[in-house]
C-alpha cells in the first residue's frame, strides 16, 4: 500500500459531478492499494497514518498528529491506483502492480474501515474527534484543495520497517 500524505486547507471533493465533502484544514491522503496487499497491511497503515506526526505545532516543529488536539485537523482519503504506475519501460503508465478493481475496493475499504477505528481509538485516549471524508472508489473525482508547507510523506508498506512496530 502506497500513500501520499499532504499538509492541506480548502480541502474539497466531488465524485460524478456531485460535491461529497469540504474540510478546512487537514490531510490530504491519496491511497493506492498493490496487489499483493491484505487485511494485515491496510491495519497497519492505518494506525501509522493516524500517528504521524506531520503536522506543526506552535514552535512550527512538525510535531503533531491529526488527533492531537492541537492540530485541528481532519483527513481527506482518497483512493488512487495510479500510485503504481510503471513508465520505466514505456511513455505510457502500465499498472500491473496495482490491485484488481474488485481486490483493491476490498483492500481501501478495509483501510479506510481501520482508520476509522484507530481514529476512534485514538479519541477514546484523550485525542480529538477527527472528521474523515473520502472519495468513492472508482468514480470520477475532483479534488481541489491547497497544499500547506508544502508538507508531503510518502508511506510505502514495501519500504524497509514500514511494517515494524509504531514507535513515538
Amino acid at each position: 500500500m502506497r500513500l501520499i500524505v499532504q499538509n492541506a486547507r480548502d480541502m474539497k471533493i466531488s465524485c460524478d459531478g456531485e460535491p461529497k465533502a469540504s474540510l478546512e484544514k487537514g490531510l490530504f491522503v491519496l491511497i493506492g492499494v498493490k496487489k499483493t496487499d491484505g487485511e494485515a497491511v491496510a491495519r497497519q497503515m492505518a494506525q501509522k497514518l493516524v500517528n504521524l506526526r506531520i503536522i506543526p505545532d506552535e514552535n512550527d516543529k512538525l510535531n503533531l498528529s491529526v488527533t492531537d488536539p492541537k492540530a485541528g485537523a481532519d483527513l481527506l482519503a482518497v483512493s488512487n491506483f495510479t500510485l503504481y504506475a510503471d513508465c520505466a519501460s514505456s511513455r505510457r503508465p502500465g499498472f500491473p502492480d496495482s490491485a484488481s478493481f474488485d481486490e483493491g475496493k476490498k483492500i481501501y475499504d478495509l483501510f479506510i474501515g481501520y482508520l476509522r477505528l484507530a481514529l476512534a481509538d485514538a479519541e477514546k485516549s484523550g485525542g480529538r474527534a477527527v472528521k474523515l471524508a473520502t472519495g468513492v472508489f472508482g468514480a470520477h473525482m475532483e479534488i481541489t484543495y491547497t497544499a500547506v508547507g508544502p508538507v508531503t510523506v510518502i508511506l510505502d508498506s514495501d519500504q524497509p520497517g514500514m511494517m515494524k512496530a509504531q514507535n513515538g
